[in-house]
């Protein structure tokens, strides 16, 4: 039979201390984990390789970036100069053109 004071389902004093320290250990080694990966860094990183290895992870982003600003910026270009060559044809000229090869391509009566 159960003790009258107690719950049927709580936990004892013991039982609650061990579930703590479970969570607690899983939370710690989930930070240190977030904390390292996160950071794409070895978990051995010191501050000095933590350095130098975060430098280089930035040059590799600038050379990314630089790469693609360079293949926008042609893209660009391109673009531009099709737009110039399509902008360049006046509709009033090239009527006009039109009806002058008409006039000498039509035969006249005799």
């Amino acid at each position: 039979m159960a003790h009258p004071r107690r719950h049927p389902g709580r936990r004892t004093g013991r039982a609650r201390r061990r579930a703590t320290c479970a969570r607690s250990s899983a939370s710690s080694d989930q930070n240190r984990q977030l904390t390292s990966a996160g950071a794409g860094l070895s978990t051995s990183a010191r501050i000095g390789s933590y350095a130098t290895e975060f430098v280089g992870y930035q040059d590799n982003q600038r050379a990314a970036f630089q790469d693609r600003a360079t293949y926008q910026g042609s893209i660009t270009d391109t673009l531009s100069t099709q737009r110039t060559n399509l902008e360049g044809v006046n509709i009033d000229d090239e009527m006009q053109k039109d009806a002058d090869v008409r006039a000498v391509t039509t035969p006249r009566p005799r």
